[in-house]
């Protein structure tokens, strides 16, 4: 079986385990957390067997599944935030579907670069890449601010949240270099990841609703992992400094002038 066919066939398979625990809300399964180490679960199962023969190291393999994994648990959090519509739920399983089935193909093009360095596809798929961790960062941070926790526990879900996905954007960034450091990318994403948190922590108390707050702190993780995957790169210049720079102080003035308009 070809690879594309693999692909395909794995990204069905994973929509329809989530349709299984979510569409069809079977018990115990209809429960977020058991659903979650469910999901996680069968899906790890099943992309280790995609990606087992091709892949040399268990730390490649979990960093290569952690993009497909985490969008499917950022979704299962994320439903139980629908509207109880079948319309709604058929449409966030067609939009899974594609959504995993571009993360694994961003994650094979991930490999393939890990091997050659130079590989013609390796800068969509970061752009990819980026963009679907920016995605599933806003699913995670929604689902945290809609149930009104205390701002300290929102931190430390905004951190463990972030971290993750934070140290998988600075790895993707890495692997097209010489050689990866793994301490600077962990101490890059603890830095960023913290300075998320206490944003999530200010964010609790800023008087806007759910979306707009996960969409202001997608802002800054935009601004913050835009500025040092393009460190690790060696590309941080005055310029790309300044656009990243703008592109918060814009997020700033967007909250300050939509709390106003809400007051």
């Amino acid at each position: 079986m070809s690879k594309q066919k693999k692909f395909l066939l794995s990204s069905l398979l994973l929509t329809l385990v989530f349709a299984f625990t979510r569409f069809f809300n079977f018990l115990p399964l209809s429960n977020i957390w058991l659903s979650s180490v469910f999901i996680t679960t069968v899906a790890s199962l099943i992309l280790f067997f995609v990606f087992y023969s091709t892949v040399s190291s268990i730390k490649r393999l979990f960093l290569l599944l952690l993009l497909p994994l985490s969008l499917l648990l950022s979704a299962n959090f994320f439903y139980t935030l629908l509207p109880r519509d079948t319309l709604w739920r058929v449409v966030l399983h067609f939009f899974l579907f594609g959504g995993i089935y571009t993360s694994v193909l961003v994650a094979n093009i991930f490999l393939v670069s890990l091997e050659f360095r130079t590989v013609p596809l390796y800068r969509a798929a970061f752009t990819v890449g980026f963009t679907v961790i920016l995605f599933e960062l806003f699913l995670f941070y929604n689902f945290i601010f809609s149930f009104k926790f205390f701002p300290w526990i929102n931190m430390l879900l905004v951190f463990a949240s972030s971290f993750f996905l934070l140290f998988y954007l600075y790895w993707t960034a890495a692997i097209s270099e010489k050689e990866v450091d793994y301490k600077k990318l962990l101490n890059f994403s603890l830095v960023s990841s913290l300075f998320l948190a206490q944003m999530g922590f200010a964010i609790s108390f800023w008087p806007v609703n759910v979306g707009l707050a996960s969409l202001y702190l997608v802002g800054f993780a935009y601004v913050l992992g835009g500025m040092i995957q393009a460190e690790i790169k060696g590309r941080l210049f005055r310029r790309t400094f300044f656009e990243y720079f703008w592109v918060g102080a814009g997020s700033i003035a967007a909250l300050l002038f939509l709390t106003f308009l809400m007051n």
